[in-house]
């Protein structure tokens, strides 16, 4: 195999780089799926203002710091839950 790596080092990486893809794809899907009651039992900040449709807790939150962006477990933001749950005005 190594020696294969030396003369096509091309067709190699992208071996290596669609391996790397596949082996992340089932996290990736997560994110896309609606949370669990289960999830949303254990949402603190952000994630449980945002499942709860709390316009000014979401605000209050950001303002003091809360980084929006942060991912639960299945690397869902804030905005996907809120949006999953359909709080439009929390979006």
């Amino acid at each position: 195999m190594i020696r294969h790596a030396k003369i096509f080092p091309e067709i190699f990486l992208k071996i290596c780089l669609v391996a790397v893809a596949l082996a992340c794809w089932p996290v990736a899907l997560k994110a896309q799926q609606a949370p669990t009651d289960r999830d949303i039992a254990v949402y603190a900040g952000l994630h449980a203002a945002a499942a709860n449709g709390e316009v000014a807790e979401i605000e209050k939150l950001i303002t003091d710091g809360e980084n929006p962006n942060i991912q639960d477990a299945n690397s869902r933001t804030p905005l996907l839950v809120a949006a999953f749950r359909k709080h439009y005005a929390a979006v």
